[in-house]
């Protein structure tokens, strides 16, 4: 690349068509007129030339402007406008320049429409102050307006103007960087050429745009997610279906059976979300959740894959039940740190004790193997109940304790199947 040939720099060659000599808006201790916010376009325009980026974006001009200006009237205790408006306010009043200077007889500057029309427009904005004020009520002792807040929501791309003006930078180096050594190296330079007003937008803009991308349940990060943390075979089954988001996805995989707290015979199949109890005889087998619940209200469906065998018990327990028992016996419920529903049965349990059928109808029917049963834990409340085919059964327990309770089965048939998907907090009506 050759070398750019050495230029001399004068006040002339920097003055800007009909505004006149660019300025600093900083130097200035009063509200700005329309006449100097183009200056100050202008002076803006030269110093990133000067900083490397050769041909800014009008855009990315007005954004630094506007933090300019936003300094200088909120320095005044003056509430401002939102900063999308305040550049399009300037990219407004700089486009009737550029107008002027298109206009016919600009090519030949003694022309008397040109300077008519030059010399109206210099009359509007020297005496014209440029008012961002978010207030414009005309008495203010009567003002309505609401308490300006603090604007941090640029949503113009500060991180774009960042990118870009590297990209300018790189590219026009006199000696381009040809190792991945070096190319560190100008990225770090170019970083620390970067103003630290823009700088500080883009970390104070960040954190909400950030908020608002993975507010997108199936954006790109949470389906990438899915896909290296979720068994393909899960992604692809109808086991999901009741979460159909890639985050509600997620979550329900980190809601799952745990694999380190179930009984020695049960494990967690590959998919991540079904237990398998082998057949050992003269045994019933527990397993737990991952994670468990102090506060709020929490809803996950249980699919009994498998034959129920004497005793299926599904519901909640504390750290301290325990996951494995001698003999067939309802395992969940069988002490005061446990709390179950019989499917077998449809008896509650709890210490040990039958808590009465459930649900509470004549003829209740039994449990038909693959139907979805959705457990919805209130710790609010304190209660828990059950949901069959989308119809409430009741309230089964009230009084929970207030202790972390996990979503648990116990089982004792062999080869039974049993998963459990989370579905977050229960959605009323």
């Amino acid at each position: 690349m050759s070398k750019k040939p050495n230029t001399i720099t004068t006040r002339k060659c920097t003055e800007a068509p009909i505004v006149g000599q660019p300025i600093d808006i900083s130097d200035i201790h009063i509200l700005p007129t329309k006449s100097d916010v183009l200056r100050h376009f202008e002076w803006v325009r030269n110093q990133l030339k000067s900083e490397g980026c050769y041909q800014p974006q009008k855009k990315f001009i007005a954004i630094r402007v506007t933090h300019k200006l936003e300094q200088i009237w909120k320095t005044s205790l003056i509430p401002v406008s939102s900063t999308n408006n305040i550049v399009f306010m300037i990219l407004q009043l700089h486009e009737r320049c550029e107008k002027i200077k298109k206009s016919s007889g600009c090519n030949t500057k003694n022309a008397k429409s040109f300077k008519v029309a030059v010399e109206k427009f210099r009359s509007d904005i020297d005496n014209s102050l440029f008012d961002i004020c978010s207030c414009k009520c005309s008495e203010l002792d009567k003002c309505l307006c609401p308490a300006p807040r603090e604007n941090i929501e640029d949503q113009l791309g500060c991180d774009q103007f960042i990118v870009e003006f590297k990209v300018h930078r790189l590219l026009n180096l006199e000696h381009p960087p040809y190792t991945f050594g070096a190319l560190r190296y100008e990225l770090n330079r170019a970083w620390n050429e970067l103003p630290q007003e823009d700088i500080d937008h883009l970390i104070r803009s960040e954190p909400r745009r950030i908020k608002e991308f993975l507010n997108d349940e199936n954006n790109d990060v949470w389906r990438l997610h899915c896909v290296r943390k979720l068994a393909e075979e899960a992604l692809k089954s109808d086991l999901l279906s009741s979460v159909p988001t890639y985050k509600a996805k997620l979550r329900a995989f980190h809601h799952a059976w745990n694999p380190n707290d179930c009984s020695r015979n049960i494990y967690i199949k590959p998919n991540g979300f079904t237990l398998h109890r082998n057949p050992v005889a003269q045994s019933t087998d527990a397993s737990r959740g991952k994670i468990g619940f102090r506060h709020g209200r929490h809803a996950w469906e249980v699919i009994w894959e498998g034959p129920l065998g004497t005793v299926a018990v599904i519901g909640i327990a504390t750290k301290d039940a325990p996951l494995q028992c001698h003999g067939y016996v309802a395992l969940l419920g069988s002490d005061d740190q446990s709390w179950g529903w019989n499917l077998v049965d449809n008896h509650l349990l709890h210490n040990g004790d039958a808590q009465g059928n459930y649900p509470m109808l004549n003829n209740a029917p039994k449990y038909q193997v693959g139907e979805r049963i959705r457990v919805i834990l209130d710790c609010d409340d304190n209660t828990l109940s059950f949901e069959k085919n989308y119809e409430f059964l009741g309230v089964a327990f009230r009084g929970l304790p207030d202790k972390k309770l996990y979503p648990t089965v116990s089982a004792v048939y062999g080869n039974t199947e049993v998963s459990m998907v989370y579905l977050g907090p229960p959605l009323d009506g």
